[in-house]
């Protein structure tokens, strides 16, 4: 039997934060073991939404139909004494390889709970509603901000997870810029044909976890605590060639854009200091060290690309604290 309750706060709105993955990581450097991941959160794509307490499901804006489908759980799951109306104001742009979906889903999933006054984990609303089976960074992201490692999924072989924790967290500098490259053409890997993939990825070879290992810990995480845009940059780039060639057989290539892949070329000779392909793309990204820099490399960028239609050149900077909300 549903009991009617009563509960203080009527409305909440949230902002959620895009995020860059760079790449899985096999921590325990063996072949059977989890391999966990590498990312950071971004200031410039969010997730925005409104949600308050309804006599009956409403949502209304961009990814409704999952958004639907998030929140039915939710109510489903805890059985709740009424519904709610969701206003989805921005989404990240989706399969885009910026982790719209679990920033979505972590949203409304605060936001249900909070509405009913109910308390829970971040990490158990991912859980809930199946996020976090390969990667922790964009529950990180929403959670913390910053550059962060997590330790992967000890029992991703079989039927259950564990949600990866996230076990290293640096700011990302606050005069660093991010230029990101989309390509409103294409869509990254996702869904069934994501969990295909994943199934079908051969094994880390032992000298691919070392070699990674070994860069994220003795050059990228050194670089970014002294600041130091030349050194972080590289690593990242070498990273970033170790997980393109592992993963090139499902997305053609290192860069799942033709497009992308040229214009981080071209960029490349401007003098940015690294860059790579976020997630399964197709976005993908450069370091620049400060954003007088970053702007007049966009402005060249915009006219030496003008006949790309497709191709769009945004700057970003990193987000050093994760989701904020509001009540009302």
């Amino acid at each position: 039997m549903k009991v009617k309750q009563r509960y203080p706060e009527k409305k909440i709105t949230i902002i959620a934060p895009a995020r860059l993955h760079f790449g899985f990581l096999n921590w325990n450097q063996r072949i059977d073991s989890s391999i966990g991941s590498f990312g950071m959160a971004l200031n410039n794509f969010v997730t925005k939404i409104t949600v308050e307490r309804s006599k009956r499901l409403i949502v209304e804006g961009p990814q409704k139909d999952l958004a639907k489908k998030l929140v039915k759980k939710l109510l489903t799951k805890n059985n709740f004494s009424a519904s709610v109306k969701v206003i989805i104001e921005k989404t990240i742009p989706n399969h885009a390889g910026l982790g719209s979906g679990t920033q979505l889903a972590l949203a409304l999933g605060y936001s249900v709970y909070s509405l009913f006054g109910k308390k829970i984990k971040i990490k158990d609303i991912a859980k809930l509603l199946a996020r976090g089976k390969r990667s922790g960074i964009g529950i990180g992201a929403f959670k913390y901000g910053g550059v962060l490692v997590d330790d992967g999924d000890l029992l991703q072989k079989s039927n259950s997870y564990r949600v990866p924790e996230i076990i290293i967290r640096i700011p990302f500098p606050k005069n660093w810029r991010i230029i990101l490259i989309l390509d409103r053409t294409i869509k990254g890997v996702h869904g069934n044909r994501e969990r295909t993939v994943f199934k079908k990825l051969p094994s880390y070879p032992r000298k691919i976890s070392q070699k990674f290992y070994k860069i994220l810990i003795t050059e990228a995480l050194p670089s970014l605590t002294k600041e130091n845009i030349g050194n972080f940059g590289k690593a990242v780039t070498k990273i970033q060639k170790i997980i393109g060639d592992h993963f090139s057989k499902f997305q053609g290539g290192n860069y799942s854009s033709y497009k992308v892949e040229k214009a981080i070329r071209w960029l490349n000779q401007m003098g940015v200091s690294g860059y790579g392909q976020s997630s399964w793309g197709p976005t993908g990204f450069v370091f620049v060290s400060n954003e007088k820099k970053a702007l007049r490399i966009i402005e060249k960028a915009k006219k030496e690309w003008n006949y790309e239609k497709d191709l769009n050149f945004v700057l970003c900077r990193g987000r050093n604290h994760g989701f904020r909300h509001r009540f009302f």
